[in-house]
């Protein structure tokens, strides 16, 4: 499991396409036009063991984990809420 802050990602410097414009580039982009974007964005993932199975179903692994997931995604939640109201 990841927890990455938007500061962690570093934007494309070269890109010919909007289709080669990762995360980071992404948000830049809106920053520098303006858009309404949230002072602090937090990324949540979990890596992958086999990227050749696909399924329907998480792998076991990820189903053990999930309860511990859901709750690393309300602790973010109630901090961002906490951090809002001061």
């Amino acid at each position: 499991m990841y927890r990455l802050e938007d500061s962690e990602f570093k934007p494309a410097r070269h890109f010919s396409n909007t289709h080669s414009v990762n995360f980071a580039t992404a948000l830049e982009l809106g920053r520098q036009t303006g858009l309404r974007l949230p002072n602090k964005i937090v990324t949540l993932g979990v890596e992958v063991q086999d990227v050749t199975t696909i399924s329907e179903k998480c792998t076991p692994l990820i189903e053990e984990q999930i309860p511990l997931l859901v709750e690393l995604v309300l602790q973010e939640l109630k901090e961002t809420t906490s951090a809002c109201r001061a």
